[in-house]
């Protein structure tokens, strides 16, 4: 499964993504690579889905955020 979005920075921001411009490390959301395949097992560990980006983060402080990344590449 392809990811919904490619980090790619701006040359303007080094810290928005260049399709969508979530804020990448200035935000207390981690944005996720999630496939459509693999949404449930990471809702289940605490994922959540982003409306408005339409990417799947966890909190920087949630209690699950090390199992997540290790299942799921930060965007």
């Amino acid at each position: 499964d392809t990811p919904l979005c490619i980090m790619e920075t701006t040359n303007v921001n080094k810290n928005l993504c260049k399709h969508c411009d979530i804020e990448l490390f200035s935000s207390d959301k981690i944005y996720l690579y999630v496939s459509y395949r693999e949404k449930d097992d990471a809702k289940k560990l605490g994922a959540n889905w982003d409306n408005k980006y339409k990417k799947w983060f966890i909190h920087k402080k949630h209690k699950n955020v090390d199992i997540i990344l290790q299942s799921w590449k930060r965007i």
